[in-house]
Formats: C-alpha cells, structure tokens, sequence
C-alpha cells in the first residue's frame, strides 16, 4: 500500500466512452449515504477555486502498474487487448536516477506513452521512491529530504517526455501516500513538518512527505503541467497507527494541499473498513467514501472529482493475483461509487500482483464490466 492545478487541454475536453463487458451483479439493498459531520478541529481555508477536472462520461476501470512492467511486451498488449479506461503507474526516482540528475533514460518507455495516448487511457504518473531518495540529490544525511530543483528536474523531464509522446491525459501525484509518516513519531511530529522542515521524522521508515505549505512542497506543483491528485489518502490515521493514543486529524494536512490539486485519491481496501458483521460490506465502503470526501468538501471551492487509486480485498493481500470472486467484488463497488457519486467519480484501480502469468492485464478481459442501469445497485442514494 505504501508503494498546479492546471486546465486539461483540448483533448481532455471529451473522454471517449468505453466498451464494457460484464455480466448482471445481484444487489439489491437500500442505502443511504451520508456525510458524518466533520471534525471540529478542521481548518477555515480561503482559497480560489480550483480548475475543474472533466470526470468522464463513463467510470474507468484499470490498475496499478510498477515501473520497467509497462515497457513489456505483456502489458502493452494487454492494454491494447483490455483496453484499461485508467493506469496508474509507479515511477520511483532513485530507480531511474541513482547516480546523477538526468539519468533517466526514457527511449525506451516511448512505445508505452504511445500505447496510451492511442488507446485513450488515462495515465495517473505516481511518482514514489522504492528505497530512499538518491544520495546525490540530498547531499547532507541529516536533511532527509531533496535538495530544492533536484526532484523537480526528474519529475519536469517525464512529463516533457509524456507530451512529446501525445499522452495528453495524464494526472501527476507528486509522492506515493504523501500523507503517510513513520508511527515512530505520530506523537511528537505535526504532519506537516516532513518536507517543510529539517527535522528527521521518519528514521524507521522511508522518507515521505507529509504535505505543509512550504516552498519545497509548493515547488512539487510546478514541476509538471498538471493536472494534480492527492497522491494517494490514508486519512483515517487511529485505525491505521493505533499506537499513537489520540485522533490524528488528516485535515491539518488536507487543508494546505487541495489548493494544489484537481482531484482527489484515495486508497480504500474494503475489507480493512468496519467491525463485526459490517466489515468489509458495499454499504460500509460507501459510507467511508463518503466519510472522506466530507472531509475534503471544507477546503475546496467545490467538489473535487476523485478515484479509488488503490483497491483489493486487504491492504495485506495486495500483492496476490485476482480472483474471479474478487473481480466481482471490485465491479460491485465500482457501479455502487458509478452511481452514487455520478458527477465527481472518475473510476478506480486494482492493486494486485505485477508477477508474470498472475497479473490483472494477463486475463483477456479486465475486471471492469458493463455499466448497468443504476436502479439495479441502488435503490435510493442520498447525498
């Protein structure tokens, strides 16, 4: 699981719509989905409204993908073959720059920006770093963090490559869970301090930038033409760090970061949600959805579109192969969030295993199915 807002261009003016293939799901259940009242420690945030981000006229359904994978001959076919309406594609900077800025070589990665453009795919670039950030770029060890243009460079290099390719749909997630810091420190460290102060906040784990409003995090905005997403949510920080002994409020890192983006992600695991009978089930995973975007409703100008950037049956479980009893329960909760969320829902992505012959674009079809009449999931939704 721990793996700038700017206008789309014209040829984001209009999603395609896609080709859906799926059998009829059986749901039949009333539900009611409200918004809990947000916290009280929330912020009051002024800010101009962000630029809108076109939600396509059908929810896209696709998956996570790491790094040299998508140059393989498998999964360019199986683009081409499945069609995926959304990627989202893992790029780890001190994998392709270990030793020196402007290492990244991406030649190779053409016939990839290529197959996505041509197919109409949109491709959600999650910047991430599988072990740390390169050593050259953060020159003093106790600083934990990249010297200022360093990362911005790498970033600002990929997206000219993506443009010059025609992948014209693409949506920028600065760092891989950028709200995430070590437990270690849930105590003492305001989450804003990771990328907007000197201090050492994540000594036994990865380092990550806990968001702020400094000019280090306001620099990651302005290294790619945008459009920008959350980079991937956790938010509910109790159920995630028991061990920190009180409410950890994510909206004291939401607050400084929606000015940023167009749209927001999220990584919900459906059966790491709820307790008893409840755990795990179509309403649960509605409602804290709902719960969530609640959340970010106080400091925007107007709802922000989102997806599901991370979804499979555990957190823990999200590296083995699909199941066809979990394909349906990803499908389920797809066309329950199609038609409860119809004007901000842009679709949702699998997070299983990338192993050969295991993986989700192995399969001739994708998990994705038919968008069916809504009635057939919902009998009544309430917003």
């Amino acid at each position: 699981m721990q793996h700038r807002v700017f206008a789309f261009g014209a040829a984001l003016a209009i999603f395609a719509l896609l080709g859906f293939g799926m059998g009829q799901l059986k749901f039949s259940m009333a539900l009611r989905v409200e918004p809990q009242n947000p916290s009280s420690s929330a912020r009051a945030l002024t800010l101009s409204a962000p630029t809108p981000y076109l939600v396509p006229a059908r929810a896209l359904g696709g998956w996570n993908l790491y790094s040299s994978n998508a140059i393989t001959p498998t999964v360019l076919a199986a683009i081409r073959r499945q069609r995926p309406g959304i990627i989202r594609w893992f790029v780890e900077w001190d994998v392709y720059e270990p030793h020196h800025a402007g290492e990244a070589n991406w030649a190779p990665y053409r016939a990839f920006f290529q197959t996505v453009a041509e197919t109409d795919t949109v491709l959600i670039v999650q910047f991430w770093n599988q072990y740390g950030f390169p050593l050259w770029a953060i020159g003093d060890l106790r600083q934990r963090y990249p010297n200022p243009g360093t990362y911005e460079g790498f970033v600002g290099n990929l997206a000219a490559e993506l443009q010059a390719a025609g992948a014209q749909k693409v949506i920028y997630e600065v760092f891989n869970e950028l709200d995430l810091r070590s437990p270690s420190f849930c105590a003492v460290s305001p989450m804003t301090l990771n990328y907007t102060n000197t201090r050492l906040v994540t000594l036994f784990d990865n380092p990550k930038w806990s968001g702020g409003s400094g000019e280090r995090y306001r620099n990651l905005y302005q290294a790619a033409p945008g459009p920008f997403a959350s980079s991937g949510v956790l938010h509910r920080y109790p159920a995630a760090f028991p061990q920190c002994g009180s409410f950890i409020d994510s909206a004291d890192w939401i607050s400084p970061t929606a000015p940023f983006i167009s749209a927001i992600d999220l990584h919900l695991y459906y059966d790491d949600i709820g307790e008893g009978a409840q755990k795990g089930t179509p309403e649960v995973y509605l409602q804290e959805v709902s719960n969530r975007l609640a959340v970010w409703d106080q400091f925007t100008a107007q709802p922000l579109p989102f997806f599901i950037g991370e979804i499979a049956r555990t957190a823990g479980e999200s590296i083995v192969p699909m199941t066809p009893a979990e394909a349906e329960q990803l499908r389920l909760r797809h066309e329950l969030l199609r038609c409860a969320f119809p004007t901000r829902y842009i679709g949702m992505l699998s997070h299983h295993t990338d192993k050969p012959g295991k993986a989700a674009w192995d399969s001739e079809t994708g998990w994705w199915g038919d968008a069916l009449p809504c009635h057939l999931y919902l009998p009544m939704v309430t917003r």
